[in-house]
């Protein structure tokens, strides 16, 4: 990704998204060189980072248990999905504060797929994240990996961008997500620091 196009979101409508990637953006810079002195030595490896903030809905939040039954806590195997609201970096203050989903600043929808118990404590679900800013057909991001949701202590954990849409098409990288505190609903606000990567040439 070349840092001219900086995500070029005059493409984009929506006010807020421009503002997003004017505060959200940070240029980390190159992380120097790959491979050995004669044949990559003179290859950038450029790294960039976008951080967003989600405050997840639990009003949304439905939960399909492998047992119909059950009435424990959710075990290995039940399907979960759970929406939310991104917003930019420095949006949502930390702690258990009631933060309102309908702050004017969110610039986009952020969906939560899980699969519960796929590994052990602390890390836990498998998931799927979709950042929809404002929709995947103009800029969408899909990472995956596994969460560790705790409040507080949560441990922040890296996640694997694998694949985007509109602007984000083509972009790889990783995901470091971490939980801020809570919002109105009960459920958790999330903190992305997400790091493309410009690979070297082969």
């Amino acid at each position: 990704m070349k840092i001219n196009k900086k995500f070029t979101f005059a493409a984009l409508a929506a006010l807020a998204v421009a503002l997003l990637f004017q505060t959200a953006i940070t240029r980390a810079g190159d992380h120097g060189r790959r491979g050995n002195d004669n044949e990559r030595g003179d290859r950038d490896h450029q790294e960039e980072t976008l951080i967003l903030e989600v405050a997840c809905d639990g009003r949304t939040g439905a939960l399909n248990r492998v047992d119909p039954s059950a009435t424990t806590a959710p075990g290995r195997g039940d399907f979960g999905i759970v929406n939310g609201f991104i917003f930019p970096a420095g949006t949502i203050p930390p702690g258990d504060n009631g933060f309102d989903l309908d702050a004017p600043e969110k610039v986009g929808d952020w969906v939560c797929v899980n699969s519960r118990g796929a590994l052990p404590a602390p890390r836990n679900a498998a998931v799927t994240y979709y950042f929809a800013m404002p929709d995947l057909e103009r800029a969408g991001l899909i990472t995956q990996g596994f969460n560790a949701h705790r409040f507080p202590g949560s441990i922040p954990v890296a996640h694997a961008i694998v694949g985007g849409t509109g602007v984000f098409s083509g972009e790889t990288g990783e995901v470091i997500e971490e939980v801020i505190g809570k919002n109105k609903t009960g459920a958790f606000n999330l903190r992305y620091y997400i790091k493309f990567k410009k690979q070297s040439p082969k």
